[in-house]
């Protein structure tokens, strides 16, 4: 009995390993964004911008300097390889992600297989849900790009929320300020009334001076009249 276990969990263990070699679709299309994402990122160590870095280099030796840099990407892109192998190896990465391939893999040929078997129902109910499961496997064909923006739709919802509270703050401090505008402008206006009320007030009326002028012995004579 302990040796027909100990030969299943052999088993198990040498079908686990052989999983774990194995690139299913998903664990593909990972290498292939993490092989894209370290090419561009070696890509902005370009020789234009090492030849800026060390000037006196580039202008007497500029193939040595050449040299170098390939020497370098080509030591940063294997080491960065060996890292994403090495973490990938320790959590089995390549192993969860072909569960998953399976299991998705499995719901989509039950939701077909549903979808097939309502559509043979002669029956109204029948071909109805077969419909829904029709749009069920449609939604396991979503592309990854869609998913990503789908994934992304709270996150700028949140962002939307935010944006229109703060417009929101903007119109109320917009409509303070207006207010403050127009308690200046009628503080202005009695400010400039009092001012011409005092000025009539402190100037002599103008009878009194055109008297004065009389008894001074001066007449206003029209201009050019001698």
């Amino acid at each position: 009995m302990a040796s027909v276990q100990d030969n299943e969990e052999t088993s198990d263990s040498a079908r686990a390993e052989v999983e774990s070699q194995y690139e299913g679709p998903r664990m593909k299309k990972l290498r292939q964004v993490f092989d894209a994402a370290l090419t561009a990122c070696l890509n902005g160590c370009s020789y234009d911008r090492l030849a800026l870095s060390f000037p006196r280099i580039s202008r007497d030796n500029p193939e040595s300097l050449r040299s170098a840099r390939e020497q370098l990407v080509a030591f940063i892109r294997e080491s960065i390889k060996e890292e994403f192998d090495d973490i990938n190896a320790d959590r089995n990465v390549a192993l969860h992600l072909n569960e998953i391939d399976r299991i998705i893999a499995a719901a989509h040929r039950k939701l077909k297989q549903e979808y097939e078997e309502g559509q043979q129902q002669p029956t109204t109910r029948s071909r109805a849900v077969g419909s829904q499961a029709h749009a069920h496997c449609l939604h396991f064909r979503v592309t990854a790009d869609q998913a990503v923006r789908a994934h992304a739709v709270e996150a700028k919802r949140g962002e939307v929320e935010r944006l229109r509270a703060q417009l929101n703050q903007m119109h109320t401090a917009n409509d303070a300020i207006q207010t403050d505008i127009a308690q200046c402008q009628a503080e202005t206006g009695k400010v400039q009334s009092e001012i011409e009320s005092l000025i009539t007030n402190l100037l002599p009326p103008r009878n009194l001076l055109d008297a004065l002028h009389q008894e001074a012995g001066v007449t206003h004579l029209p201009m050019g009249v001698a």
